[in-house]
């Protein structure tokens, strides 16, 4: 799932590479999406 993940986001437009961490804490919340990206997703 992880490499997944880096694969599709290292295909966006500007994007040159990626990491990605699993992590259990802190807990997610859409409160730590940029701006930029709430506004895209519709939050």
């Amino acid at each position: 799932m992880m490499h997944d993940a880096k694969m599709v986001v290292e295909e966006l437009e500007g994007v040159r590479s990626a990491t990605v961490d699993l992590v259990w804490e802190p807990y997610w919340t859409p409160e730590k999406m940029d701006p930029r990206v709430k506004a895209f997703m519709g939050f």
